[in-house]
């Protein structure tokens, strides 16, 4: 199973992600917020570096909404009563 992620980034087993992160940095006086993918590995893959925290936090919401969709869908083709009552987050 394969997550398409936004800004062209796939990730082929989603099973595979520990965390969506934002980090903050700063350079030259200039401060910006890079979203990554923490994987099971410790590996981290970058997503996008942005320029306002709330587009960061909005892009890493988005990813992990992508990510927690795929994996609803495995569970939800057998009952499609409990789509309300679950949700899975990261």
């Amino acid at each position: 199973m394969m997550v398409l992620l936004p800004e062209g980034r796939a990730i082929s087993n989603p099973d595979t992600i520990k965390m969506v992160k934002v980090l903050h940095n700063s350079m030259q006086g200039k401060n910006f917020f890079v979203v990554s993918i923490k994987l099971d590995d410790d590996s981290e893959l970058m997503i996008k570096t942005c320029s306002d925290k709330d587009e960061a936090i909005a892009l890493a919401h988005q990813c992990t909404d992508l990510v927690n969709a795929d994996e609803g869908d495995d569970a939800d083709e057998d009952s499609d009563e409990d789509s309300d009552e679950e949700s899975s987050s990261f």
